[in-house]
């Protein structure tokens, strides 16, 4: 059984605020994109959402600071074949980003 899998991090500084219509945009997309077994959203006061979505391929989350126009996202994708890159591209399409850092991970690869 083949276990490698990706898992992208990425840290978004927005040209837009990071509010409940970007948020629900982002995920809108990520059902459109991924195989959403479940879900979990919560809103922070006075701001803030973190959002989980659990995926047949493994996981997805979110983390808003609107106050910093700022998200971070977690992908993780169990699938070989999945472009988590790609998939990102996607979520983030329509949203103003001003700068991003992405960081892709190997996982379930031994050490040589």
């Amino acid at each position: 059984m083949d276990i490698r899998s990706r898992h992208i991090v990425a840290d978004v500084w927005l040209g837009e605020p990071a509010d409940d219509a970007l948020v629900a945009g982002l995920l809108a997309r990520a059902r459109e994109h991924l195989s959403v077994l479940g879900e979990l959203v919560h809103r922070f006061e006075p701001h803030g959402i973190t959002a989980l979505l659990v995926l047949s391929e493994s996981h997805l989350s979110l983390h808003t600071y609107p106050e910093h126009a700022f998200v971070s996202l977690d992908l993780y994708l169990c699938n070989p074949a999945a472009e988590p890159h790609a998939i990102l591209d996607a979520l983030l399409a329509p949203i103003t980003v001003r700068h991003q850092v992405r960081r892709l991970l190997w996982r379930g690869v031994p050490d040589p």
